[in-house]
């Protein structure tokens, strides 16, 4: 066994010790389909590691990859890929994935994958060549955000980009009973992917998990997120509350700061991205994500990062007052989530009220969340029980 085959074979006894590898289909997928192939400027020890490898650059900003191979595995099993398959791939990148789909789906069936730029399609036919899979894979230059009716109907859709909204053409190309799967900015940057299944007009999550993939690029760029950037090159603010500018922040940053023990027991993992952070922004209009390093991170309290160089936490903001959570002041080893709090009481008490009202729910993260996504064109009819997300093009419910 050569060297590539070797440390090709260790990392997939990884990703099956590890469990994101789950089925016969998925590790015949990985222990046949060579990723170094793929990667061919890449040394092998990178290209065989756990890990996301860039391969296209815009302004020193990663635009392309090769995603992490235990995140591939995952979006396969959520897959649910079968022989004879006719599947959509969106965001080609190097071809790898839509190897390992192809392989999946067999002679019988068909993988068109899709990206934006034409040199990234150029060298994903160059490297499904090379792996002997260019008869199974169609690759194609197009904009994602429009699919490829071409090729419909498909019985799978998968994008190994990050959307914040679902396409009218994706689900038009999708048969019923088909799988969309898809890392989604469900809101306020929380990110998941989620298998969805196409059932009438409605989709319905069969399962979710935390993530973090490039943005889609073309068409739906334009449209505007929920999530607004302000700062430079040391301080960043992801905000929804649009009143709250850099110049409040400034002036709250100058007044003193009390800190306020919140009664409730969480791990950091939890408060952050699909647990505590998405139930508070999608109740509370004022949430708001802080990223601070350096000399900006100043009175800032951390929850994620390091205590005086890195800060990454989240919170309420008014235009006259500012809470965010932190770890136990008294000690890194505690359990216990604080606030602290600039300016006047209403996010403090809010924050702490969510907070506890989370407690009291059982603390409920991606697992035990279930979103039905819906063209705002045909609402549903029973949304009891369910915070709704709106965005353009489709209306989310969200139950915990």
């Amino acid at each position: 066994m050569d060297d590539a085959a070797y440390l090709n074979q260790t990392l997939v006894d990884q990703l099956k010790k590890a469990r994101t590898i789950r089925s016969t289909s998925v590790e015949t997928a990985f222990r046949t389909i060579p990723r170094h192939v793929f990667l061919p400027d890449s040394p092998l020890e990178q290209v065989y590691t756990d890990a996301v490898v860039p391969t296209k650059f815009e302004a020193e900003q990663a635009i392309s990859s090769s995603s992490q191979p235990s995140m591939m595995a995952i979006m396969l099993e959520q897959g649910a890929f079968k022989p004879g398959m006719r599947v959509l791939e969106i965001g080609a990148g190097t071809g790898y994935n839509a190897a390992l789909i192809a392989s999946i789906v067999g002679e019988n069936g068909h993988v068109t994958t899709i990206d934006i730029d034409e040199d990234i399609v150029a060298a994903a036919r160059e490297h499904l060549a090379a792996a002997g899979m260019a008869h199974r894979v169609t690759a194609v230059q197009a904009d994602g955000w429009a699919g490829y009716p071409e090729n419909a109907p498909y019985d799978r859709i998968l994008l190994s980009v990050q959307a914040h909204d679902l396409s009218p053409a994706w689900v038009d190309s999708l048969n019923q009973n088909g799988r969309l799967i898809l890392p989604l900015d469900v809101w306020a940057g929380a990110q998941l992917s989620i298998a969805f299944m196409k059932k009438g007009e409605a989709l319905v999550s069969l399962s979710l998990v935390p993530c973090g993939f490039m943005p889609l690029r073309g068409e739906s760029a334009a449209e505007p997120g929920e999530l607004v950037w302000m700062g430079d090159s040391t301080r960043q603010i992801g905000q929804i509350a649009r009143t709250h500018t850099l110049d409040t922040w400034d002036r709250l940053m100058r007044e003193p700061h009390t800190d306020h023990d919140s009664g409730v027991n969480s791990a950091p993992y939890l408060l952050a991205n699909s647990g505590f952070w998405l139930w508070l922004a999608s109740r509370v209009d004022q949430a708001v994500e802080v990223m601070a390093k350096d000399e900006a991170v100043g009175s800032l309290p951390p929850l994620l990062g390091k205590p005086g160089s890195y800060v990454h936490t989240i919170g309420l903001a008014s235009t006259n007052g500012l809470a965010l959570l932190m770890g136990d002041p008294r000690t890194r080893e505690s359990m216990g989530v604080w606030v602290r709090s600039w300016g006047e009481v209403a996010p403090l008490n809010l924050l702490i009220g969510s907070l506890r009202q989370w407690n009291r729910a059982g603390q409920p993260d991606a697992r035990n969340l279930k979103i039905a996504a819906f063209p705002v064109s045909a609402p549903p009819k029973d949304i009891r029980g369910a915070v709704t997300v709106t965005k353009a093009h489709f209306r989310y419910l969200l139950k915990w």
